[in-house]
This record gives C-alpha cells, sequence and structure tokens, in this order.
C-alpha cells in the first residue's frame, strides 16, 4: 500500500496549483511514477521520500518532482520559480538522478532543508539547515498575495517568497543548536525554541562565504571553486565550513595576500580549518563540533569584541582550537579559551578582576611541561599564557584538564606556575572529581601545570570515618582538607564512609570540613593539627 500526505497548496495568478509533500514507497501524479529514492539515494530506513507538482487550472498534471526528504511548504516567486521547505533525516537527494544532484547529509536528528525549482520543474539547488538537535518548521504566510494564496499546516514548515526584497522568510522550531549559514542559535536544555530567518533569493546570507571544497586539486583558500558562487571572503565577511558528510577538502587558511579580517567564523561537526597564518576575528567564533587548527606558530586572534563558543558534536567531543587562541580583553566579562589538543578539549577560564586593553593567548600541550617529566604524580598537560598588549589585566583562572591526562596518585597534585625555568607552586583549589585547577588574583602569566608538591616535611596519611546518627557510613561525601597557605583537596568517602590523604605534610595544622546534598552535619569543620598518621577524624551527621 502507498501512503500519501499533502502538506501545502500554492495557486499562482493564473490559477495553476503547485503542491508538496510526502510519500512512502511510490506514488502516481498522472503519467509519473515517483519512487521513494527519486534523485539518486535512499532517503532513509523509514523508505519514504517528498515530491512537487504542478496541475493547470483545471486539475490536470503538468510535472511531478520527487526528492529525499519530506516537503513541508512551498513558495512562488514572481519569476514562476518555486521554493520548498522539509525535513529530512541522515541523506536527503535532489535533482533529476543524473548530472544535476545534490545529496544533503544531516547535521544530526532531523534538519531542515530549502530547495528551489523552475517553473518547468528543473532542479536549480538545495541547502541543509541544521544542528546537533531537532529541527522544523512552523508555517508563515506569504507576505504578498499577488504571489498566490498560501494555504498553512501549523506544525508545519513555513517558506515565503518577498517581492520587495527578492528574498525568503523561512521559520520553525529547533532543539539546542541551529546553524543558518553563517549564522547560528543556541538554546539550552531540551526544549523547543522558534526562529524567523531571511535568506537571499539563492538562500546564501549577504556577507556569508560557504567553504564547500569542490576544487579537485587542493583546500586552496584563494581558489573560487572551492566557495559558493565562487566568491572568495574579503575582510569584514564570514565564513561557514559546514558538515556535509561529503569527503570535500578542509580549508587551509594561507591566502596570498594580506589576509582578512573576519566577522564571524563558524566551523562544524568533522570539518577542520587549518590556520596557516594569524587570522583576525571581530565576531562570532562558533565551533559546532568543528575543529580550528593553528599549528605551532599560529593563532586565532579575537578582537575585544569577539566572542567565542564552543558545542561539542554528538559524542561530547569536538568543537575547539587545537593551537593557540588570543583573545583582547575591553572589560570584566568572563571568557573561556576553547583550547584543546588531539585527545581531548582542555579550555582554561579567565575571569577578568581589573584592568583593561591586555590580551592574553592560551595554547594547550598533550604532554608533561619538560620540568616535570620524571615527576612521579603530575598530568600530561601544560597551558601557556601570554600577555601582549599595553594594558593590564589581572584574573581568575581555572584550567580544565582530563582524567586520562593524571599520572600517578591525583590526590598529591598542586598548582604549578613555570616562568625562566622555575616552578612556583601556586594556592589553588584543586578538584579531582570535576578535573579542575582554579588560582585567583593572577597578573604575571607564563606556564601551568599539576604536579605533586616538592616533600619539606615528614609526609604521613590522615583520614577517617564519615557517618550517620545511628552509627553506619555515609558514603559520596565531599570531604576537603585546607592548608594554610589556603592549598586545598577534595576527596570523596567510599560506600562505607571512610576517606583518606594521603602525603600529607606532619607537623602542620589544617581544616577539615565535609558537605553531603542530603546530610547536615553536627560539626561540619574541624581544626587539626597533624603531627602523625592519623585516621580518628571522623563526622557524625544530624539526626
Amino acid at each position: 500500500a502507498t501512503t500519501v500526505g499533502a502538506s501545502q497548496i500554492v495557486v499562482n495568478a493564473a490559477g495553476e496549483i503547485f503542491m508538496t509533500g510526502y510519500f512512502f514507497n511510490s506514488v502516481t501524479f498522472g503519467a509519473t511514477v515517483l519512487t521513494e529514492n527519486e534523485g539518486g539515494t535512499t532517503q532513509d530506513e523509514a523508505s519514504f521520500g517528498g515530491y512537487i507538482t504542478k496541475m493547470d487550472g483545471s486539475g490536470n498534471f503538468v510535472w511531478a518532482k520527487g526528492f529525499g526528504g519530506s516537503g513541508e511548504a512551498i513558495a512562488l516567486d514572481g519569476s514562476g520559480r518555486v521554493y520548498i521547505a522539509g525535513t529530512f533525516y541522515d541523506g536527503g537527494a535532489f535533482g533529476d538522478g543524473t548530472a544535476n544532484v545534490e545529496n544533503l547529509a544531516s547535521f544530526g536528528g532531523e534538519d531542515l532543508f530549502v530547495a528551489r525549482y523552475d517553473a518547468s520543474g528543473n532542479f536549480d539547488f538545495a541547502k541543509a539547515i541544521g544542528g546537533s538537535g531537532e529541527e522544523g518548521t512552523i508555517a508563515i504566510g506569504n507576505p504578498s498575495a499577488q504571489d498566490g494564496k498560501t494555504e498553512n499546516n501549523y506544525n508545519a514548515l513555513g517558506i515565503a517568497y518577498n517581492p520587495a526584497t527578492g528574498t525568503v522568510f523561512v521559520s520553525g522550531d529547533f532543539q539546542k543548536v541551529i546553524a543558518l549559514d553563517c549564522l547560528t542559535l543556541t538554546t539550552t536544555g531540551t526544549n523547543i525554541h522558534s526562529y524567523l530567518a531571511e535568506l537571499t533569493a539563492d538562500t546564501e546570507a549577504t556577507n556569508c562565504r560557504i567553504w564547500n571544497g569542490l576544487d579537485a586539486d587542493d583546500n586552496n583558500f584563494d581558489s573560487p571553486d572551492n566557495w559558493n558562487g565562487g566568491i572568495i571572503p574579503n575582510d569584514n565577511d564570514s565564513i561557514y565550513v559546514p558538515y556535509t558528510g561529503n569527503s570535500f577538502d578542509n580549508p587551509i587558511y594561507n591566502p596570498a595576500g594580506i589576509g582578512v579580517i573576519l566577522d564571524n567564523l563558524t566551523v562544524s561537526d568533522d570539518r577542520t580549518l587549518t590556520v596557516e597564518r594569524d587570522l583576525p576575528i571581530t565576531g562570532k567564533l562558533w565551533l559546532l563540533g568543528g575543529f580550528v587548527n593553528t599549528g605551532a606558530d599560529r593563532l586565532l586572534d579575537l578582537t575585544a569584541t569577539a566572542t567565542a563558543n564552543r558545542i561539542a558534536d554528538a559524542d561530547g567531543s569536538g568543537g575547539y582550537v587545537t593551537g593557540k587562541i588570543r583573545k583582547e580583553f575591553g572589560n570584566t566579562n568572563p571568557f573561556i579559551f576553547p583550547v584543546g589538543t588531539a585527545n581531548g578539549y582542555s579550555p582554561v577560564d579567565v575571569f577578568p578582576q581589573s584592568g583593561v586593553g591586555a590580551s592574553l593567548a592560551v595554547k594547550a600541550f598533550e604532554q608533561p611541561h619538560p620540568i616535570f617529566a620524571n615527576t612521579t604524580n603530575r598530568i600530561n598537560r601544560y597551558w601557556t599564557i601570554n600577555k601582549a598588549g599595553k594594558g593590564f589585566i589581572g584574573a581568575n583562572l581555572t584550567f580544565h584538564y582530563l582524567q586520562t591526562d593524571v599520572v600517578g596518585d591525583e590526590s598529591q597534585f598542586v598548582l604549578f606556575k613555570i616562568e625562566d625555568g622555575e616552578k612556583m607552586q601556586q594556592t589553588a583549589v584543586i578538584n579531582t572529581m570535576e578535573n579542575t585547577a582554579t588560582v585567583n588574583d593572577v597578573s604575571q602569566f607564563s606556564d601551568w601545570t599539576l604536579a605533586q608538591a616538592a616533600p619539606t616535611a615528614a609526609q604521613v596519611e590522615v583520614g577517617g570515618r564519615v557517618v550517620n546518627a545511628a552509627g553506619y557510613g555515609i558514603a559520596r561525601t565531599i570531604v576537603t582538607l585546607t592548608d594554610t597557605e589556603g592549598n586545598t583537596r577534595i576527596v570523596q568517602t567510599s560506600s562505607f564512609g571512610y576517606y583518606h590523604f594521603s602525603e600529607v605534610a606532619a607537623g602542620a595544622t589544617y581544616i577539615f570540613s565535609v558537605s553531603h546534598k542530603r546530610y547536615n552535619f553536627v560539626q561540619p569543620t574541624q581544626l587539626q593539627t597533624v603531627l602523625e598518621a592519623r585516621n580518628d577524624i571522623d563526622f557524625t551527621a544530624f539526626p
């Protein structure tokens, strides 16, 4: 059996009827038979396809075309061209099944497409719009009655042509993130949000340069064949490197001239922009699961007005800079440097407390700092932070490391700054559960890493037990040890309520404190002097 659905109908001034919708398996319009793999590829495992058809004023079919997806909305322009919007999963094929074929790939989940056909039903182009979540559209009316009458289905896609400006409006809903060429919208959580977008008649935003990598010879930034419309980016343009599922070359930024200053840069999932010349950005950097690789000595240079936004790909990775990124601080707004290495994301959070006009450049390295290469307890990671500019900046910093970076006993870690070959232990909070190290009031910047403190006194083990009023151990209690310099170590109790800190310097006084989501404690903080190994620093919860 065949299932056919009609999503929307428009009628032009001549009384001709245009319709779009969806079908399963196959459908017949007059003498034309369409199958679900119309256009060259199977849409997806659901075996459904979309259609667009034209009828004369008497209801006779003039032509019908199929594509991989579901047609949801339709609009006409003054030249008789037909625009359709719809949704697709995984892959959607458009065209005549021979040379003129456009294969779209999903960004993740259900995505939106916009396509155009001429008055005779010949395919012009199709493009995907989407993100990591689900996308759909909400129908909107045609803004001009002279282009025909529009019958909209609620909860369907919406597309309309505006003859006054020659632009196309698309509206709908999305989840998490949606990439509209060089423009990106995001939400928090899993709620559905709405959008309204205006596109040119060729469905590309003004000053938006979209990489397609179609130059068969190379991934040259200066090749017009690698850019939609054959237009190489210039100053104040925005660049969009989309995920299409095709194996086209990733772009290499190494222009022959003086280079460009970009407004926005968007790099999508599974794509890498390699930077072989410093690349300034004045607007928004969007890393939608993609990468920017600046190599050994180049950088992304973000001005005071620029922002960076990172969204991981479907498996939780991706979306960062491998190499150096520099940011100018024109105010005290916090900034997360989205840096990482081949094995993962390890950002540095900067919270400026004072000063303006300075820039910080951050780079992560996937190896132990050379000064700690033979240290028993350390991480196989370090960061360089360099200050540039005439301004001053004082900031709080948070370093994020990976669990796979840890070598030895993580409870022994302290934060070090290394400058001119000298290692300096910092007063910092080390959270081994979150894999973070936070240090405040920094105004001198250099190399940073985590390793064990140099022993200055006898090392002993201290611990105890956390119990409820009945004497039973409380698991997953947070126990914090703070020394007189403010250095903090954090552990979690076992399933029976026991905890311990190893290699604690004897002959000093420490603050022990506990916290738990479900319990309050009779004495949540204790001041204890440690002269020898101890296992009697216990805590009891209220009944």
